[in-house]
């Protein structure tokens, strides 16, 4: 989950992984879009937490992706200004 949620200037994103592997985390508008990439590589095994800026994000609902290779989990977020 992110928090917080709703977010107007940034939100965090946390998440653990069982091994080393390739990340991708994207943001996406209502429409299916990717408008943001908050992570595109091999992170290591354990907690991580990431730190989106929503600033250049319009106030709306969103999806947040986290794929890897071993699959992949989608959320909803809201940014509120």
């Amino acid at each position: 989950e992110n928090y917080p949620n709703p977010a107007s200037q940034a939100t965090t994103i946390e998440f653990a992984l069982p091994e080393t592997m390739e990340v991708r985390l994207g943001i996406f508008n209502s429409q299916g879009i990717e408008v943001a990439r908050a992570v595109d590589e091999k992170l290591s095994i354990g907690t991580h937490r990431v730190t989106v800026n929503t600033t250049k994000l319009p106030t709306g609902n969103y999806m947040y992706r986290l794929a890897t290779p071993k699959g992949q989990v989608a959320k909803r977020m809201v940014i509120m200004r």
